[in-house]
């Protein structure tokens, strides 16, 4: 990295890595999705109000703001959603709400 050679656990700490195909919940919103990644991953130690504003920082950091109350939806299945891009976002954005390396 940068022409010197990184160690697996420098590499575990700043890298991560996001599928090509999302498994996003498709009848949940995308601050629900966020949310739930939150409540399950987050320490026990953090109250709602700080996995609630981790939500909220993760969508403003992705710029979400646009689709957090819209469906992720399907469009394998023909339901009606969010667009490619918020779903890529989305899954990135999984990565940062549910990330407790730096609590």
């Amino acid at each position: 990295m940068n022409g010197e050679r990184a160690s697996p656990a420098t590499l575990r700490r700043i890298g991560s890595f996001v599928q090509q195909d999302d498994c996003l919940l498709e009848t949940l919103t995308v601050r629900e999705v966020l949310a739930t990644a939150a409540a399950f991953t987050l320490p026990r130690r953090m109250t709602k109000a700080e996995k609630a504003a981790r939500v909220d920082d993760a969508v403003a950091l992705l710029r979400l703001h646009k689709c957090t109350d819209t469906l992720v939806g399907s469009p394998a299945g023909g339901t009606k959603g969010i667009s490619g891009g918020e779903r890529k976002r989305t899954s990135v954005c999984l990565l940062y709400t549910s990330d407790a390396a730096d609590d």
